[in-house]
């Protein structure tokens, strides 16, 4: 509890003073482990994060976020995108591939009863955070004689969420449903195009995508790098984002 309080209070050094003591007394702790490669990756110590990471993951495979901290870690170690797009990938095909194997199948027909298109965005960010500036005029200026506009908000409002909510169509406070709960949500309000903004960052959901909650998944901004996940089907970009020649990346 006392290191997750440092954590959670971003005493990061605080908290890896109580985590070297530990690891000396239990160095095959898995937990301890991942704990302190959080620490040290926040401290810019990222290859040693990542052996703390690999240590871990070692004694206890059944860490997705451990193993998604480590593709990003390496991610940003390395200069071959290629290879930054295989961490991704394998990290997808191992923690987030077999979620739509539990799913039913989408039945179309049940969304030709929707009288406009329905494009549900789902973000953590829909509050006082950069991504606000991204979305917002979208929000403002869809046609409202051809879509419905649902925001699926993942993690806690704000007074900027306030601002946000009249703009669409439909506000869903999602941040205390579980991954199926949503997914249950996505699919009984009929949603045409899932639209994600959170990628690999706070506030995501990539799961309920995985699990294919939606005839059409795209992601969006809020992660500037691959997803590597296979249910995503496509990316919305620009040339500065994916340069030409970059779609093999």
């Amino acid at each position: 509890k006392i290191i997750d309080h440092f954590i959670g209070k971003q005493k990061f050094d605080d908290a890896s003073q109580i985590l070297k003591i530990a690891l000396k007394k239990m160095p095959k702790h898995a937990r301890y482990l991942a704990q302190s490669s959080y620490c040290h990756a926040q401290a810019g110590s990222l290859t040693t994060a990542i052996n703390l990471a690999s240590q871990s993951l070692a004694i206890n495979q059944n860490q997705p976020t451990v193993a998604l901290n480590k593709a990003c870690w390496l991610a940003r170690t390395s200069g071959d995108p290629i290879e930054v797009k295989k961490y991704f990938e394998d990290w997808s095909s191992k923690y987030l591939d077999k979620l739509a194997e539990k799913s039913d199948p989408i039945d179309l027909l049940n969304y030709e009863k929707n009288k406009k298109i329905r494009i549900g965005y789902v973000s953590g960010d829909l509050k006082n955070h950069s991504v606000r500036y991204f979305i917002e005029p979208f929000l403002k200026l869809f046609d409202r004689e051809r879509f419905d506009v649902h925001a699926f908000m993942t993690m806690p409002e704000d007074e900027i969420s306030q601002i946000l909510k009249p703009l669409v169509s439909k506000w869903h406070n999602v941040s205390d449903l579980k991954d199926r709960e949503l997914f249950k949500l996505i699919r009984e309000e009929r949603i045409n195009i899932l639209v994600d903004l959170s990628g690999h960052t706070k506030g995501s959901r990539i799961e309920v995508f995985a699990m294919r909650a939606a005839p059409v998944q795209v992601t969006w901004f809020g992660f500037m790098q691959t997803l590597g996940v296979s249910a995503i089907d496509y990316r919305l970009t620009d040339s500065s984002i994916s340069p030409p020649g970059t779609d093999e990346h």
